[in-house]
């Protein structure tokens, strides 16, 4: 399980990466549902995440940034 600031930091690199509303349901954003998620905005999604948590990200691992349910996910099992 993440701490909250671990999620409240998420939160904040995908809201200022796609250009969010923090009114915005940040806990269903997907790339589907969001226009603003491409691939560079993937690319940076994951250059952030890597750089917060200081984890080193795969290239087999970058299909895991597709929502935010999946990025979590993936950080519970990467720094607890």
């Amino acid at each position: 399980m993440l701490r909250e600031e671990d999620i409240f930091k998420l939160k904040e690199i995908l809201i200022n990466t796609l250009e969010l509303d923090e009114s915005d349901n940040i806990d269903e954003i997907t790339k589907l549902n969001c226009i603003k998620w491409d691939s560079l905005a993937q690319a940076i999604i994951i250059a952030a995440v890597a750089d917060e948590f200081s984890i080193d990200i795969s290239g087999n691992e970058f299909d895991m940034f597709n929502s935010f349910k999946s990025i979590k996910l993936f950080l519970e099992g990467k720094i607890t």
